[in-house]
């Protein structure tokens, strides 16, 4: 199996491309796409499609490929994989819940393969807001397939917009469902790492208030507070708070600690300011705050799934919730290199 990379600022330079990666006789018949919301994806699936190129594709928040990074531009991944050997599922949530969509991917998958391995693109946010929450479509994924199947793929990006992320094949789309590359593992062997580009600050911290998704207080202190005071901002107004917390939350994430595994990263993503104890998603699982804990005149919220969806080939964590309170450090950016891209399938 051959793998190309391509990229473009527009349909008309991916068109160019795209003929250019195929001029030595290379005939690929897949194509996992990586897009900006800036530019247009049904104009891309038009190519891709003309030459009979499967299509399983998201948004994003910043394009990679071999050592071109860029914004606002179109990235492509093509294989020529033997169409016996993979399947390409999509599954809208609207008209139901997320268990229920992820239970019909996995049953989908088992029905086509023995050996199912999935390469996953999920939205992350819908233009109404919601945010998709990864771990619940991860663990429902395992449950019917089993804790060992490969799971690999990240959420859909929007150029950091918050406007809506989107996840597409050719004749399909939407800003709240799951688009699913299913292998068949005993023609396919699926590998790959996660690496990212931050490295913890300071000493770890402890999570000592917390509901769902959303955090009341790190150390007993306000969690807002924290976060500030740790990052050395000094914002003048209750108002420069809000807007420099959530400037700096996509720059500075939580690194949380696990009982087993790697750290993972957690994005803070809002901040309740009338102290609404909701969220939509649960990103850190803590147990059920004691009745002596005191109530916090702020709280931030940190939703599952906030990754910059791209070339990288990133897994999410598979780790369970847990009842004890998370430890976590604060990330902060490092200089660093992808390694030398290899095609994730093999």
């Amino acid at each position: 199996m051959k793998a190309k990379s391509i990229k473009g600022g527009s349909a008309a330079e991916i068109q160019f491309a795209l003929q250019q990666s195929m001029a030595d006789g290379f005939k690929p018949t897949l194509g996992i796409v990586f897009i900006s919301i800036k530019q247009d994806r049904k104009a891309i699936c038009e190519l891709l499609h003309k030459e009979v190129i499967d299509i399983m594709g998201a948004t994003s928040c910043g394009e990679f490929i071999d050592g071109y990074q860029g914004e606002g531009s179109i990235v492509i991944l093509l294989l020529d994989l033997q169409r016996d050997a993979y399947t390409i599922l999509f599954e809208n949530i609207d008209d139901s819940s997320l268990e229920d969509a992820a239970a019909r991917v996995a049953e989908s998958a088992l029905k086509k393969f023995r050996r199912p391995g999935f390469i996953l693109c999920s939205t992350g946010i819908s233009q109404k807001g919601e945010y998709l929450n990864g771990e619940i479509l991860i663990s429902k994924i395992e449950e019917i397939i089993g804790p060992d199947v490969n799971i690999f793929g990240g959420m859909a990006g929007d150029d950091y917009t918050v406007s809506g992320t989107w996840v597409f094949t050719y004749d399909q789309s939407s800003d709240n469902a799951i688009a699913a590359l299913v292998l068949d593992e005993d023609k396919v062997s699926l590998q790959g790492m996660a690496v990212s580009g931050w490295k913890p600050l300071g000493i770890s911290r402890t999570v000592t208030k917390s509901e769902g998704g959303w955090i009341y207080t790190i150390d007993d202190q306000p969690a807002v507070d924290m976060y500030m005071k740790y990052l050395g901002l000094a914002p003048t107004t209750s108002t420069d708070k809000y807007q420099i917390f959530e400037g700096v939350g996509v720059h500075y994430p939580f690194q949380v600690e696990r009982p087993k595994g790697e750290p993972v990263l957690r994005t803070p993503m809002a901040v309740d300011r009338r102290q609404r104890c909701q969220s939509r998603s649960s990103r850190i699982s803590t147990s059920p705050p004691p009745p002596a804990w005191s109530t916090s005149s702020t709280v931030l919220t940190a939703p599952t799934g906030a990754s910059r969806c791209s070339d990288r080939r990133c897994n999410w964590p598979a780790s369970r919730a847990t009842r004890s309170r998370p430890r976590f450090s604060i990330g902060r950016p490092t200089n660093w290199r992808w390694p030398r891209r290899r095609s994730p399938i093999s």
